[in-house]
């Protein structure tokens, strides 16, 4: 079983993580997490995405006030979500798109208390920097105190 197929397993039967799951650039995964939780408990991006994620249920959320954001999805990054649940507990993004591909549809739902500003600009749920391409044609995307979507 390999590292990413670990940490599938593991989120299916909701146990949590202290590390970031990296995938790199090329790979391929869809994660099926059902009625399940991937928690992550340390300060490190939940999800580091190089190559190309399909989320499509269950939750991906941390627990840390000083976390990085929840995904960063990287140059080579691909990432679709079409359901499930991103919930950043920090106060950062929930969804960082640092020159991807990033796509949000169906009944997702991201949520996050981003605030403040890095690098000049406003912190948001879901922020996509630079030339980075992000669609979105569904889902919910809510701020408890700052902005939901900023580019």
């Amino acid at each position: 079983m390999s590292y990413i197929e670990a940490k599938k397993e593991y989120a299916k039967y909701g146990i949590n993580t202290d590390e970031a799951i990296n995938l790199a650039a090329g790979k391929n995964i869809v994660f099926d997490f059902q009625t399940n939780t991937l928690t992550n408990s340390t300060v490190s991006q939940t999800i580091k995405n190089y190559g190309t994620i399909k989320i499509s249920n269950g939750t991906v959320t941390n627990t840390s006030a000083a976390t990085n954001a929840l995904i960063d999805n990287y140059s080579t990054g691909v990432i679709d979500i079409t359901g499930g649940q991103l919930i950043s507990l920090g106060t950062k993004q929930a969804l960082y798109n640092e020159y991807g591909v990033a796509t949000i549809s169906g009944n997702a739902y991201l949520s996050s208390k981003a605030s403040g500003t890095y690098d000049g600009v406003q912190r948001s749920t879901v922020h996509n920097k630079g030339t980075g391409h992000l669609t979105i044609t569904g889902g919910t995307i809510v701020n408890t105190v700052g902005s939901a979507v900023t580019s």
